[in-house]
């Protein structure tokens, strides 16, 4: 679920039967979508503006039983606890 082609570079390679696209959409669209993954992988480059975000991706996939994956960066390491409520990467 994102922007318009805003995943193209990094699975365009993939064959379409791989890959799906989910236009963004409402907090309940966002729900929906939330309940066909298994896994949530939120990657977020190291950087001013992102440190300052918040964890809220580490809330909604957990709240929605989605597992979440996560960059380690500030946001994230607040509340995350690498194998225990989610899987911290860098």
């Amino acid at each position: 679920m994102g922007n318009d082609g805003q995943y193209e570079d990094a699975f365009g390679e993939l064959p379409p039967a791989r890959k799906s696209y989910t236009r963004p959409g409402s907090l309940a669209d966002y729900r929906r979508f939330l309940g066909t993954l298994d896994v949530g992988i939120a990657p977020m480059i190291d950087n001013p503006y992102n440190r300052g975000r918040s964890g809220v991706k580490l809330l909604v996939s957990g709240s929605n039983g989605v597992g979440p994956v996560l960059q380690s960066i500030t946001p994230y390491r607040e509340h995350a606890v690498h194998g225990r409520n989610a899987f911290l990467f860098s």
